[in-house]
């Protein structure tokens, strides 16, 4: 193999790794963003999120994560769901139904 071939070769290489490299950082960057969206988006954006994990797995053959992801999306749901009831409880029990004219002028501030 002479100098010239040799070169090319090693270019060839180091374009290929690079390319590779720039994948790998850009995944890594946006699984960051992805994460940070579902820690602390709202319930859509996090859904989101996890669709878009769920084609990814699909893509892959990977039903059981598939599964797993849907399961996680269920259950963040009916979390959801469960908080709203609770937060409305609490609610009615520190205010009742109607919220009185000496309560309304004390949250007005």
């Amino acid at each position: 193999m002479d100098e010239e071939t040799n070169d090319k070769l090693t270019v060839a290489r180091d374009e290929y790794q690079a390319a590779r490299q720039e994948i790998v950082d850009y995944i890594q960057h946006t699984s960051e963003k992805r994460a940070a969206l579902a820690a602390g988006g709202h319930i859509r954006q996090v859904l989101v999120v996890l669709s878009a994990e769920m084609a990814l797995a699909g893509s892959l053959g990977q039903i059981d994560t598939v599964l797993r992801l849907g399961a996680m999306a269920e259950a963040l749901m009916h979390a959801e769901a469960t908080l709203e009831v609770r937060e409305s409880e609490d609610y009615q029990r520190l205010f009742g139904d109607d919220v009185g004219p000496d309560t309304d002028r004390d949250l007005r501030g």
